[in-house]
């Protein structure tokens, strides 16, 4: 029986992505550390976020939303959380293949007795702990930044 993911391509793609990941994940825990500092120390106003447009203000207090989870919800789908999940998975993804052909490596790897499939399902395989990674770096920088600075509010909770 073929194994459905080839075992030396998926280690290979772990091994090169040793620095990235972790380095991405570290930018998501700041962001989400920057965000809660932003609010902790920012006036009063803007921490009951009044300063937001009405509608905003209403809806949120029409949900009972707290403030400072209204903030970091904002920040999970903020732009620049999107853009650095985006850029790490589309890196990876895109690495498969133009990255072997780039490095004149996909010839090689393609002549050797590795399914295409095998090959591809190792690839998407190491990209999921990656992808995974970057939303629990960002919880774990707010959860930080909540505990250290202990901005008004309820304390955020992993739900």
């Amino acid at each position: 029986m073929r194994e459905l993911v080839s075992r030396p391509v998926l280690a290979r793609a772990l091994r090169e992505q040793r620095t990235t990941v972790p380095l991405a994940t570290a930018l998501a825990a700041l962001w989400g550390l920057v965000l809660v500092v932003v609010l902790a120390t920012s006036d009063p106003a803007t921490q009951r976020l009044d300063n937001s447009p009405g509608a905003i203000t209403s809806a949120l207090r029409l949900v009972g939303l707290d403030p400072l989870a209204a903030w970091v919800s904002i920040g999970a789908v903020h732009p620049f959380l999107i853009a650095l999940i985006g850029v790490v998975a589309i890196a990876r993804g895109v690495r498969a293949i133009a990255g072997e052909l780039e490095g004149g490596t996909l010839a090689l790897a393609l002549a050797r007795p590795v399914r295409r499939r095998a090959y591809l399902l190792a690839h998407a395989a190491a990209l999921l702990p990656g992808a995974l990674l970057l939303p629990a770096g960002y919880a774990t920088g707010a959860l930080i930044g909540d505990r250290a600075f202990d901005p008004p509010g309820a304390p955020l909770a992993l739900g």
